[in-house]
């Protein structure tokens, strides 16, 4: 196990952990069963979440793949839900919102937003090209975004609950 390793240093904690690259929606959701507290997945595509609902009560990482350069990590429409994961980017834009309505709001909850002030983007844009679209976003944490923590379109009603904003 300490392979490589030179006389006298200590094994990581994160030796137990893991690393899983998904780039599709199916993928992601096998991943995130799969995970245990403490894993890291990395997102290679965009991921769409039409209606669809990725929940987990487990301590787990999204980030961006090295190899997916630019882009969103998800796009929301029609009443998805993002709950309880990490969020972790050093640039672009995290979640892209799009395609809601009063009817089928989107929800992100319970999920942390952590960036790099020097070379994060935004962390959640939302626009819609329709009137009375609604987003909220719930008891979220986001830190040291590098250009708005969230991006609101004309046309969109925002409900932010509980949430926090640092550096």
């Amino acid at each position: 196990a300490a392979e490589g390793m030179e006389s006298g240093e200590q094994p990581q904690e994160s030796e137990n952990q893991t690393t899983v690259t998904v780039g599709t929606l199916d993928e992601l959701e096998t991943a995130i069963a799969a995970a245990e507290d403490g894993d890291t997945i990395a997102v290679s595509a965009e991921v769409t979440l039409d209606g669809v609902a990725l929940e987990t009560d487990k301590d787990i990482t999204i980030t961006r793949a090295d190899t997916y350069g630019s882009g969103a990590l998800f796009r929301m429409k029609n009443g998805a839900k993002l709950s309880g994961l990490n969020l972790t980017e050093t640039k672009y834009s995290k979640v892209i919102i799009t395609e809601s309505s009063a009817e089928n709001s989107i929800t992100i909850e319970n999920c942390h937003f952590n960036g790099d002030t020097e070379t994060a983007g935004t962390f959640v844009d939302i626009y819609a090209g329709l009137s009375g679209s609604s987003v909220q976003i719930v008891e979220c944490t986001f830190d040291s975004a590098g250009n708005s923590a969230i991006i609101l379109k004309n046309r969109v009603n925002l409900t932010l609950v509980d949430c926090s904003f640092s550096e």
